[in-house]
């Protein structure tokens, strides 16, 4: 039994999961650098390296929170549609 494609249906889903999302995420990843930063920046001036900060948040950010703004935005769809 072959399907039909909804075309018009898959591109309202991307653009609605895709650019419509920009924003909760942008703020997300904002709030979470701002978090980061202030919890290590105390650390890191009491022993003198302070020019690393801005890299190491960027690592942190980069390797541990990449997961972050694809559930934020797939919960963010989820709990629109309910």
């Amino acid at each position: 039994m072959t399907r039909r494609l909804r075309v018009r249906s898959i591109v309202y889903q991307m653009a609605h999961l895709g650019a419509d999302s920009l924003l909760i995420v942008g703020l997300t990843l904002l709030f979470t650098g701002i978090v980061l930063t202030l919890q290590i920046a105390h650390e890191f001036i009491r022993y003198g390296a302070q020019s690393t900060i801005g890299a190491v948040i960027a690592i942190g950010i980069g390797r541990e929170l990449r997961t972050r703004p694809r559930r934020c935005r797939l919960r963010g769809a989820r709990g629109a549609r309910q």
